[in-house]
């Protein structure tokens, strides 16, 4: 468990919109639960004897936002179309073949993972 203090929690709450310390528990990576927000005093009362102390000098902290670097919209995109990585040029096509058959004749087929190494001209 970490008592973050000196910090600047951005909570997004409308009842305690900032604070100044927050407890987590330790967890690898440092994406912990929020187990408390606000004062300093408050939460080093509370917490201080069985928690370890961290000062933040100032920074911002966004308690809830995790950054999975995904690229949410790639991803999207990469669901919807067909994935060819690892495969034969003769599976890949076949894999387009199926896909095709089933949109309008007006649509393209969208594919991800293709090869020019495997796939020669």
């Amino acid at each position: 468990m970490k008592l973050l203090t000196n910090a600047r929690v951005l909570t997004l709450d409308p009842a305690l919109p900032k604070a100044a310390a927050m407890v987590v528990t330790d967890v690898p990576f440092g994406h912990g639960t929020i187990l408390a927000i606000g004062d300093a005093a408050r939460l080093e009362a509370e917490f201080g004897a069985i928690a370890s102390k961290e000062d933040l000098g100032g920074r911002v902290v966004l308690p809830g936002l995790t950054d999975s670097h995904i690229h949410l919209r790639h991803y999207a995109s990469a669901l919807q179309a067909v994935d060819l990585f690892g495969l034969s040029r003769a599976a890949g096509m076949a894999k387009l073949a199926e896909r095709a058959t089933n949109l309008p004749p007006d649509e393209l087929v969208l594919a991800y993972g293709w090869s020019q190494d495997r796939w020669p001209a």
